[in-house]
Formats: C-alpha cells, sequence, structure tokens
C-alpha cells in the first residue's frame, strides 16, 4: 500500500510539473500573440500613414496641375477677347470709312441687306 501512496504521490507530482509547463507555455503564448498582434497594429497603423501621405502628396500635384490648366485656359481666354475685341474694332473701323467714302453705296448696300431681312423673316407668309 506504501508502494501505491508513493506511486499516486509521484503521479500527483508529474500531473502538478505538466498543469504549469502548460500553464507557463500558454502564458508564454499569449504573450507572443499579444507582441505580434502589436506589432501587426504597429505596422498597420504606418502603412495608413504612408498610404495617407502619398494620397495627400497626389492629390497636392492634382491640385497644383488644375490650377495651372486654369491659369493657363484663362490666359488664352483673355487673349482672345483682345484679340478679337481688336478684330471687332478694326472692322468697325473700316465700315465706317467705307460709309464716310462711299455714302451713296453704303445707303444701297443697307436697304438690300434689309428687303432682304425681312424676305427671311417674313417666312412662309403670303397674303393673298
Amino acid at each position: 500500500m506504501a508502494e501505491n501512496v508513493k506511486s499516486f504521490d509521484e503521479a500527483a507530482e508529474a500531473l502538478k510539473e505538466s498543469v504549469q509547463k502548460a500553464s507557463s507555455a500558454v502564458r508564454e503564448g499569449v504573450q507572443t500573440a499579444r507582441e505580434r498582434g502589436r506589432e501587426a497594429a504597429s505596422d498597420a497603423q504606418a502603412k495608413i500613414r504612408e498610404g495617407y501621405g502619398r494620397a495627400r502628396e497626389g492629390a497636392e500635384r492634382a491640385k497644383k496641375a488644375a490650377q495651372e490648366r486654369y491659369s493657363q485656359l484663362s490666359d488664352n481666354v483673355r487673349e482672345g477677347y483682345v484679340k478679337a475685341r481688336k478684330d471687332l474694332d478694326d472692322l468697325s473701323e473700316n465700315v465706317s470709312e467705307y460709309v464716310r467714302d462711299n455714302p451713296g453705296k453704303s445707303v444701297l448696300i443697307a436697304a438690300a441687306v434689309g428687303f432682304v431681312a425681312g424676305l427671311l423673316l417674313r417666312g412662309g407668309r403670303h397674303d393673298d
């Protein structure tokens, strides 16, 4: 019977050591998982910051390109307006000069244009 008690005590001690080892292994596993989780979260945050920085840089480049394009278009429109205004002023001056030099022809041309415009605006109406 003493042997049975001794075997039982040895088995209990072996079981106790196994439980302690398993508990220690579980604690180590949990600690490792926490550390890996923190590292993964830290890596993810760094990647998010990096992606945000890249997106912000891209947006800034796009903004600058849009501003430059707008400025170019604005300059082109302004130049076109100035040129058209100058051409219109030149045309107006040429017409005025022609009218001063040829008043009779000018009156006949104006009458003809008025007559044609009247016919066109009258359209298909016929008085019977």
